[in-house]
């Protein structure tokens, strides 16, 4: 399929060379860095306004802390997660950061390359860890 500058900037060349083969409805998975559709990335402030003492205990406040995070990112996500769902396309993670994995056709894929909350896309691949010594495991 056709990619157009605007989707282009957004995705690597790995994505990029499977969206442009002619099977639009093959399935693929990508990893994708998503932004706040309502609200600046990085405009946190509660915690700022948190003081640890005020807490039992150092696990208290960090469990504190990741519990507004993640309601942050719900609240920042919902609507980018629903429109990606609305395409067609299985979305997971997104949360404790912004970071989802989608899974659908090539052209739904390539359709929300277009939404203005999708940040960067990295075609999903095996990982691979390559020990001391040269041997390399397979993780995914």
């Amino acid at each position: 399929m056709k990619l157009d500058q605007e989707q282009i900037v957004k995705i690597d060349p790995q994505l990029r060379r499977a969206l442009e083969r002619p099977e639009q409805d093959r399935v693929l998975r990508a990893v994708m860095q998503l932004a706040p559709m309502d609200r600046p990335l990085g405009a946190e402030g509660e915690s700022a306004a948190l003081n640890p003492s005020d807490f039992p205990s150092p696990k208290a406040y960090r469990e504190h802390l990741i519990a507004l995070r993640q309601n942050r990112v719900a609240q920042d996500l919902a609507r980018v997660i629903k429109k990606l769902s609305d395409l067609s396309l299985d979305v997971r993670g997104g949360k404790v950061g912004y970071t989802v994995v989608v899974q659908g056709a090539a052209s739904k894929i390539a359709a929300s390359l277009k939404l203005t909350a999708v940040r960067h896309a990295s075609l999903d691949q095996p990982l691979e860890l390559i020990r001391s010594g040269g041997r390399v495991d397979n993780v995914a």
